[in-house]
C-alpha cells in the first residue's frame, strides 16, 4: 500500500484555536493509536504549505509510510511565536535525534515507533502533519 492522505482529512485535525500543548497532545494520541496496531514501526513529523504537493513528494521519497495525517492547519500569515515553529518543537519533544523510539505504557510489549526525521529547518508553512509507517 502506498502512502495515502488519511480520509476524512479532518479525522485528527484540530480546530484553529488550539495551542501548542494541545497540538502535541494530539500527535501523542495519534502515535499511541498506531503504536497499538501491528504493521507500524516509525513516524515522521512535518510541516508544509501544500499538503497535496508534499504528499506526492513523500510518496516518491518515503514509500514505506502508509498514512499522512494532518494535525493542524493555520490560516492567515504565521506569526513569530506561532505554529511555524511547531515542527521544531515536535522534533525536540518526540525525537531529539533520528532513530529515537516512541513507546507508551499501554502499548503492547516491545512495540515502538522509530522517529524518522533528519533535520529541523523549514521555511514558513501552514499545515502540521505526521507520517505513519
Amino acid at each position: 500500500m502506498s502512502l495515502q492522505l488519511i480520509q476524512p482529512r479532518e479525522k485528527y485535525l484540530l480546530p484553529h484555536t488550539t495551542f501548542r500543548d494541545a497540538i502535541l497532545e494530539r500527535v501523542r494520541l495519534v502515535l499511541r493509536k498506531y503504536l497499538g496496531e501491528p504493521g507500524y514501526s516509525k513516524f515522521y513529523v512535518g510541516i508544509t504549505h501544500d499538503v497535496n504537493r508534499r504528499l506526492q513528494e513523500h510518496q516518491r521519497t518515503k514509500p514505506e509510510y502508509r498514512w499522512m495525517i494532518p494535525i493542524y492547519e493555520e490560516v492567515g500569515v504565521p506569526h513569530p511565536d506561532g505554529f511555524d515553529q511547531l515542527e521544531q518543537l515536535a522534533i525536540r519533544t518526540f525525537g531529539p535525534k533520528h532513530g529515537t523510539a516512541f513507546t507508551h505504557p499501554n502499548a503492547p510489549p516491545g512495540r515502538t515507533l522509530i522517529f524518522d526525521n533528519r533535520r529541523e529547518n523549514s521555511p514558513p508553512q501552514t499545515t502540521f502533519y505526521v507520517l505513519i509507517g
